[in-house]
This record gives structure tokens, sequence and C-alpha cells, in this order.
């Protein structure tokens, strides 16, 4: 029986380093729908803009901010899958927080819901 595997330098690390969660807003408040959109925004951003990305949704009155890091100068597509697997993994634990923030081995993902760009 032969498996084939990806190289090792095109998949992502996953390995979760750390997940913090706090606050809490309702799954039905605009807050979810905008930290959405801020997870999605910046994480299809990331491939154009390097391996650092600050984004913010402004929609009077709500506010929502954000930071994607991806390390070791992964391709831009490990990037990109590392960061889908933080989202994954902090939505799953962190699905109602108004400020939630996780490292993974290769990428890193904060939102909140005020400015962070002094990060």
């Amino acid at each position: 029986m032969a498996f084939c595997v990806a190289p090792s330098e095109t998949l992502p690390n996953t390995r979760e380093i750390y997940r913090q969660c706090g606050g809490h807003v309702e799954i039905s408040s605009p807050y979810r729908g905008c930290f959405d959109d801020l997870i999605e925004a910046m994480i299809r951003h990331i491939a154009m803009s390097g391996d650092r990305v600050h984004y913010e949704i402004i929609r009077n009155p709500l506010h929502c901010a954000g930071v994607v890091i991806c390390y070791h100068q992964i391709p831009a597509q490990a990037c990109q899958d590392c960061l889908d697997a933080a989202d994954i993994k902090l939505f799953s634990g962190c699905s109602t927080a108004e400020i939630a923030r996780i490292r993974l081995n290769d990428c890193y993902l904060r939102y909140h819901n005020e400015s962070i760009s002094d990060e």
C-alpha cells in the first residue's frame, strides 16, 4: 500500500500554543457578524499583504478590529491554511467572546471590539 504525503514545508504546524477568550456577545449580536466578516477579510488579505495584517471594520456604532500573523516564513497557502485552522479552533471555544486570541505554532489570530492597531 502506498501513501502520498505533501512535503512538510507546505503544511502549516497547527499545534495550539494558547487560546484566550473574554467578554460575551450574543450569537445574534451584530458584533458576531462583524467579527466573522473581520476574520474572513483578514485571512483573505494575508496572501497579498505578507505575514502580518491589521484590519478594522467600522459600522457605526460597531467597531471591531483584529490582527493575523504568520510565523516562520511559511508559504502564503500554508499561512491561510493555518489561519483557517485557527479560526475553526477559536470559534469552537470562543464563539460568543467579544475579545479572543489564539496562537498556533505557525500563526496568530486576534479580534476585539476596539481598535488594536497598537499591537
